[in-house]
């Protein structure tokens, strides 16, 4: 490997995490916890120089890798020359269509495997989770301390939002402990592979996916104060005290517990019991079926902004800044309630649900950041 990488005038980049895999028993573990057969289509991401994508071309019909390091192309070119199943695309992972760049080439449920650096982790697995329709199975060699948060449960350090998330989405299973010395170059600390299963269903039953994460970050967000301090002091939801207690009480939750102690089941409750109280406040003083659905009454400052704006200045300003949206959904966003408030008044107007709960996540003028990506290799 070392020979290889001489030849072509290389070595591994530290700042694209680049720690080739060398051992051929951990080799051979990963591609049988992958349980690829003939008919199965396979994504890599980061092949590095193509040591595991020369076994995955042997024992499926087709394997796409993705590296984004365009210095290695030539070396895996060279390795892969033998094998017209395998397709090698220069990119960066994170700037794909994942669901779209898949069914281009191949129907049906495809194999991830990767090999993933710290720092980029979170970004990929998101991205992964969220094309879940595309996959049966994702393989993935991570850092062991990245494992754990996964593989938490409810009470522990490692336990976060993170592991909510994928467990949420994913089954979840530890394949193996991979030593640091088994790559090159040696990294600091010791890897795991699991195995992330896509549930058919979700773990829990969640009426409104964006309410339940956000709470579910708001819990977190601030993991030494109580859930009822952490809920009524985040930024996503606007909830005032008295509103999360009401919450926490309706759900069951003792008000002193910290976030890091909840169940999936009881993060579910509490979004069940807060879309509830939504629902019924969606016919009282917050919302109206008249064209204006914001009163003078509503705390934020841009809806007392808007409710004191006649109709046709509300109208145009709402077409110029959210020309691709729908003028009630526009001005439930502009409103300046909850996200809960905003899901029940989604529904009131007769908007998309689906939309609704997109905007219920996004602040009154915010756009969703995207996180920048790097490669670690096989």
């Amino acid at each position: 490997m070392k020979e290889l990488l001489a030849k072509h005038g290389l070595h591994p980049k530290k700042r694209l995490g680049q720690n080739f895999l060398i051992d051929r028993n951990v080799l051979t573990r990963l591609l049988d916890a992958a349980n690829v057969t003939a008919g199965t289509p396979v994504l890599e991401i980061g092949p590095g120089l193509g040591v595991v994508t020369v076994e995955l071309a042997s024992r499926t019909r087709k394997v796409v890798c993705v590296e984004v390091d365009a210095q290695l192309e030539p070396i895996l070119r060279e390795v892969l020359a033998d094998a017209a199943n395998v397709e090698i695309v220069i990119q960066d992972f994170l700037k794909l269509d994942v669901c779209e760049f898949l069914d281009h080439r191949s129907k049906g449920k495809w194999t991830v495997i990767a090999n993933l650096p710290y720092y980029i982790t979170t970004p990929i697995l998101t991205r992964l989770i969220d094309a879940k329709r595309c996959f049966g199975s994702i393989l993935l060699m991570v850092q062991r301390e990245v494992a754990a948060r996964l593989r938490a449960q409810p009470g522990s350090s490692d336990y976060g939002s993170i592991t909510v998330f994928t467990q949420y989405h994913c089954e979840i299973e530890s394949v193996m402990r991979v030593s640091k010395n088994v790559f090159y170059p040696v990294p600091d600390v010791d890897s795991e592979i699991i195995k992330l299963t896509v549930r058919p269903v979700p773990a829990v039953a969640v009426a409104e996916e964006a309410l339940f994460f956000s709470i579910v970050k708001a819990a977190f967000g601030k993991r030494r104060k109580t859930l009822l301090n952490a809920l009524s002091s985040s930024e996503d939801l606007l909830w005032s005290k008295a509103r999360a207690e009401s919450a926490l009480q309706q759900a069951g939750i003792d008000f002193e517990r910290r976030g890091e102690t909840l169940s999936l089941e009881e993060f579910a409750a509490l979004a069940a019991a807060v879309a509830g109280a939504a629902v019924v406040a969606a016919g009282s003083r917050w919302f109206s079926k008249a064209p204006i659905l914001c009163r003078a009454s509503s705390p934020s400052r841009i809806g007392n902004r808007i409710a004191r704006s006649n109709a046709s200045n509300q109208r145009r300003k709402l077409r110029t800044s959210w020309r691709a949206r729908s003028s009630a959904t526009e001005r439930i966003t502009e409103c300046g309630a909850s996200p809960e408030e905003r899901v029940a008044m989604t529904a009131a107007s007769g908007v998309d649900t689906t939309l609704g709960l997109v905007l219920s996540d996004m602040t009154s003028w915010g756009r969703p950041r995207l996180a920048r990506s790097g490669s670690r290799n096989f």
